[in-house]
């Protein structure tokens, strides 16, 4: 009944219409669903009156880039004022950061072999900020690149061809990965602050993606005044979910479900995907009813 983590193509990196994701939502049956752009707001009024007419009840939510002890992570907006001017100024100065870090990602991307065309690649962004996984589309497609042995995997029948965009993004722009560039985002505890000031509820998203091999983290984000975790996740095994649930459990947090959908830079993932026990679906409502209010 529930995803609370999905993108529009008020996303650099996603693809539909508000409109779309709502159709896509009422297949799937969903009765409760959430717009999480990140870093925008822009698509969260469309989705609300798309929802309304099919009688979803729709969260309005933000995804902002964060960082939390030089670790890079992503907090979730709930029920926040999507029409107050402070994210629109978060978008803003997003998009400067990200923009400066184009020239030096495809430097470092060319430093590793790979043929990039500037010109081809501002065009397929258009009047969006250019994105590591169509940076990654240009690599892939060129016939100059075909035999470069990093692109290997990527290929039909690689090891990480299932969702090969995705994939070269984690594998060449997280961090400390060969392309990687550090971007100065806001803190955890300002966007903590953000959200609650336009009278939303801060949810950590995703954490067995962002916090992988940082699971010690948790805690002292939560010390900081996020009220809650999307449990359930695309993202997460069975043995990180069972580790959250405990988590949350003690803490007494708020839990969320969401897919991230985008489209096809992550064709695996469907709208209404992400599924959750149904012993936790009390639990879940509660806390969506919680966003709602």
């Amino acid at each position: 009944m529930i995803d609370l983590h999905m993108h529009s193509y008020y996303s650099d990196d996603a693809d539909f219409a508000p409109k779309y994701l709502i159709q896509r939502g009422n297949e799937a049956s969903l009765k409760y669903m959430a717009l999480t752009d990140h870093n925008s707001v822009k698509g969260v009024a469309e989705m609300k009156t798309f929802g309304q007419e099919q009688g979803i009840k729709v969260v309005s939510g933000i995804e902002i880039d964060c960082v939390f002890e030089s670790t890079n992570l992503h907090l979730l907006g709930y029920g926040i004022d999507e029409s107050n001017q402070d994210f629109y100024e978060l978008e803003k100065n997003f998009k400067k950061l990200a923009l400066d870090a184009v020239e030096p990602k495809i430097k470092k991307l060319r430093e590793l072999g790979f043929v990039l065309s500037d010109a081809e690649l501002y065009q397929l962004a258009g009047d969006n900020v250019p994105q590591e996984e169509q940076m990654a589309e240009l690599i892939l497609n060129d016939p100059k690149n075909d035999h470069h042995s990093l692109l290997l995997p990527y290929r039909l029948g690689g090891a990480r061809s299932d969702m090969p965009l995705i994939n070269f993004f984690w594998d060449f722009f997280g961090a400390n990965k060969p392309a990687y560039v550090p971007i100065e985002f806001i803190s955890l505890n300002a966007a903590i602050d953000l959200v609650r000031a336009n009278g939303g509820t801060p949810i950590l998203v995703h954490p067995g993606a962002n916090l992988k091999h940082k699971l010690e983290l948790l805690a002292p984000i939560i010390n900081v005044g996020v009220a809650g975790i999307e449990l359930y996740s695309s993202y997460h095994s069975a043995e990180l979910t069972a580790h959250f649930r405990k988590i949350a459990l003690e803490h007494q947090l708020l839990i969320s479900c969401g897919s991230d959908f985008h489209g096809k830079n992550k064709p695996l993932i469907k709208i209404g995907s992400c599924q959750y026990d149904p012993k936790d679906e009390k639990w879940l409502i509660e806390s969506v009813e919680h966003f709602l209010s």
